[in-house]
């Protein structure tokens, strides 16, 4: 028996109403990267300890995907295609809105990020659609 999950990372600004369909497709996604950054001051003191000091602790996200069809009704999930996250990119690149990521088991977690990097290249292409492979990170406000 198969059952259905949640689709893996939820975007929204936070001017959002429809946060619901603002779901990144799975089709060909590869592991997502959640990392942590501490942002802190170290310094050695003059009987020789070590010190110190965290200021906060920052998630970086990173996701990419193989041969991402163009259109959201391609993909094997009905969920964001290429040119929808690429939209949502050119839409939204330099400013502040919320992601989440779903888990397996129903529970989630949201935070507010900027994208640090953004990549959509074209892989293959036919009459049908166009393949993308399209890789993009995250990084906590």
């Amino acid at each position: 028996m198969i059952l259905p999950i949640w689709c893996g990372l939820t975007f929204a600004r936070p001017s959002d109403l429809d946060y619901a369909s603002k779901r990144l497709s799975d089709h060909n996604r590869s592991p997502i990267s959640l990392d942590y950054e501490k942002i802190e001051n170290r310094e050695r003191m003059a009987n020789g300890t070590l010190r110190t000091y965290v200021v906060a602790t920052k998630r970086k996200v990173k996701a990419s995907w193989e041969d991402l069809p163009r259109q959201d009704a391609i993909t094997a999930d009905g969920f964001w295609g290429a040119n929808s996250i690429k939209n949502f990119y050119t839409a939204n690149g330099d400013g502040a809105f919320w992601v989440t990521i779903n888990y397996g088991d129903a529970t989630t977690e949201s935070f507010q990020v900027m994208f640090t990097d953004f990549s959509a290249r074209i892989s293959k292409r036919n009459s049908y659609t166009d393949l993308y492979n399209v890789d993009f990170g995250l990084e906590e406000v």
